[in-house]
């Protein structure tokens, strides 16, 4: 067969396409590692605005117009990205600036889904570097904020200095469990898995790292939900022998009972169990004002304020991004949100044997989190893109891979 020489339009196109490839990787991998070390997520935006938005710019209608005809979650995800769009118009406060601020939002997790899309495309071996990376990188930070946490003596000032917390945008004990109760399930995963015994050290040391670093944020809802979450990694895998659960149980145990024998950590760790939520009272106040208007919502850019009995102030959220969708999107948002899970978690566990499984038990993890401790999904970047976004955007790109790899499984020889 003859290969026709390309012409020089063409190899413009291919130079271009490889710069771009590269200039979005490097900037994927500084934007998730940015989570541990950007000061804020101001900072953290404008390392993904320049490095990932920006080269994506001219690709994305072409994106957008192959995914629409190939993948059922991206469709998904896509009806509900404009169907929020379109709920700034009938909101109670409609301005033009209002809209642009949420077509920037749209448009700046349409980039997340193409440059994850791409690099999965042009450099498969990467998505293993960067959750190592990112593993890596957490069990430092993790380390290191345990350090200055006992060496400062925080543990014993009062509730509110008593919760670790990082710094920069994880500034928070809540953001801070969030982003460690996704890594812990990864080298939870990684760790019953691996077959080399540095490595299986490694994993076992920064699952550790990471249950410990969520205890001491006192943080209940992502501790609940890393208790509802980890028992699906059996479901998604198979431990190498029953030792490879027990000796970090036990080891785990024998710690728990070392502390609670010698230390006041326990009562350090769960002194908030006795404290009063408010979050009660915040979901009551929300579902009434659901139910005013319980089809469209109240569209963006509407302004509510919740009574905390618990600080006697306000919060402008329901702190449950299902019951905020519901609030500003009405039934149809909460039905697309529901469906976007749904299809995700169906294809995750439809193909549980690959390693991108795990990312519907991050996506659990996710949810859950959301459930308790979140506002309407479409945000800019933040901790919540870290359990939510970020893995559906993993898994859409995976979707594609799967339903293709199907389809030729599917059809007859030639």
């Amino acid at each position: 067969m003859m290969v026709l020489p390309l012409s020089d339009k063409h190899k413009q196109m291919h130079r271009y396409q490889r710069v771009t490839s590269f200039v979005l990787l490097a900037g994927i991998f500084s934007f998730f590692t940015g989570f541990f070390w950007q000061e804020s997520y101001s900072r953290l935006h404008t390392v993904y605005f320049i490095l990932v938005v920006l080269p994506s710019l001219l690709l994305i209608p072409v994106f957008i117009k192959e995914q629409l005809h190939k993948n059922k979650l991206f469709i998904l995800i896509f009806i509900f990205f404009i169907y929020s769009l379109l709920t700034v118009f009938w909101g109670d406060d409609y301005q033009a600036d209002l809209l642009v601020k949420y077509l920037k939002r749209v448009a700046v997790l349409l980039v997340l889904f193409y440059a994850i899309n791409h690099i999965l495309l042009h450099y498969p071996s990467s998505e293993k570097i960067l959750f190592v990376l990112l593993m890596m990188g957490g069990g430092v930070l993790a380390s290191y904020s345990m350090l200055v946490y006992f060496q400062k003596g925080l543990y014993l000032e009062d509730e509110i200095v008593s919760r670790l917390k990082l710094w920069g945008g994880l500034n928070d004990p809540i953001s801070s469990a969030m982003v460690f109760g996704a890594l812990f399930l990864l080298s939870a995963r990684a760790y019953l898995i691996e077959k080399n015994k540095y490595l299986l050290m490694l994993y076992l040391l920064l699952s550790l790292i990471f249950v410990v670093e969520i205890l001491l944020t006192k943080s209940r809802g992502p501790l609940l939900a890393l208790l509802l979450s980890t028992p699906l990694l059996f479901f998604i895998i198979k431990p190498l022998g029953y030792r490879r659960v027990f000796y970090p149980l036990f080891l785990l145990v024998m710690l728990f009972l070392a502390l609670a024998l010698f230390s006041d950590f326990f009562d350090m760790v769960f002194s908030r169990l006795s404290i009063a939520s408010s979050r009660d009272v915040i979901w009551r106040d929300s579902i009434n004002l659901s139910l005013e208007k319980p089809w469209f919502g109240y569209g963006l850019g509407s302004e509510f304020k919740f009574f905390v009995p618990y600080t006697d102030s306000y919060v402008t959220h329901s702190h449950n991004f299902i019951l905020s969708t519901w609030l500003y999107a009405g039934i149809p948002g909460v039905v697309l949100v529901a469906a976007i899970i749904y299809y995700a978690l169906k294809i995750c566990f439809l193909h549980r044997k690959e390693d991108f499984s795990i990312l519907g038990v991050v996506l659990i993890f996710g949810v859950f989190c959301l459930l308790i401790n979140s506002a309407y999904p479409v945000s800019r970047a933040n901790e919540r893109w870290f359990i939510f976004w970020i893995p559906l955007a993993f898994i859409a790109a995976h979707s594609l891979a799967s339903s293709s790899y199907n389809r030729k499984q599917r059809s007859p020889a030639l």
